[in-house]
């Protein structure tokens, strides 16, 4: 133990919560501190990412600005203790409602990498509801489809779809992808239905049948892109599938 932890050691027992949650914020600087130094030694490199586990714990008993909040959320990181990082994620769309729709997709993107692919997409769908724009609404829930699809969820894709769609009905760029979506998943009455919208919603735009039915046959010829190669591929093609 350090010197500085021996000083500090005795404030994380004072009455003071105010002085407690100095401290422990002061100690957990401390360990990080302490791990990247030791990040070759196994042993204890796991030895320090529990103590600093249980010091994010302790600190989360008290009362957190949304940057101490940030701060115990990369700490988790470090620890690599994956589930206490969305768990940080989700108190911080609590306390930071101007922030709340990015850390949602913090927390989603944190969920794809541990393959927790229902829990991505309901986050993803969470942070939709606080989207700014049209571009945004759309890359959210897109999101929290594909997180679905790579996950092998299609039926639920397909429920997901139908539940979260709301001002996206007469979005082209949305209901090409649905259209898409309901023939990977042989869901034959669900792509005729988004067959139908996006040939309603091309024909107003164009104002020419032929024109439509030229770009809707293009359409047809692709299928969802989905691999599985690694969850940050999964995540490049998310967003670039969603601009």
């Amino acid at each position: 133990m350090t010197d500085a932890q021996e000083t500090i050691g005795p404030l994380l027992t004072m009455r003071d919560p105010i002085v407690q949650k100095t401290a422990g914020l002061l100690d957990l600087q401390i360990l990080e501190m302490q791990i990247v130094a030791d990040m070759h030694n196994e042993q204890e490199r796991r030895g320090l990412q529990s103590a600093i586990t249980e010091r994010i714990r302790d600190l989360l008993g008290h009362s957190l600005t949304p940057e101490d909040l940030a701060s115990l959320a990369d700490s988790a990181l470090l620890a690599e203790d994956w589930q206490l990082a969305t768990q940080v994620y989700r108190q911080l769309t609590q306390v930071d409602a101007n922030n709340q729709a990015e850390w949602f997709r913090k927390g989603a993107k944190l969920a794809l990498d541990q393959m927790s692919y229902i829990q991505a997409s309901e986050l993803f769908f969470l942070a939709r509801t606080n989207s700014q724009s049209l571009e945004e609404n759309r890359k959210d829930y897109l999101s929290g489809l594909k997180a679905l699809i790579a996950g092998d969820h299609y039926n639920l894709a397909i429920l997901q779809a139908e539940k979260y769609l709301g001002s996206l009905e007469r979005d082209e760029a949305t209901l090409k992808f649905l259209v898409k979506l309901g023939r990977t998943a042989s869901d034959g009455v669900f792509t005729q239905k988004y067959v139908d919208k996006l040939l309603h919603v091309s024909h107003a735009r164009s104002g020419n049948m032929y024109v439509t039915f030229k770009h809707f046959n293009s359409i047809l010829s692709e299928s969802i892109t989905h691999q599985r190669q690694s969850h940050h591929e999964e995540l490049r093609i998310t967003e670039e599938d969603s601009r």
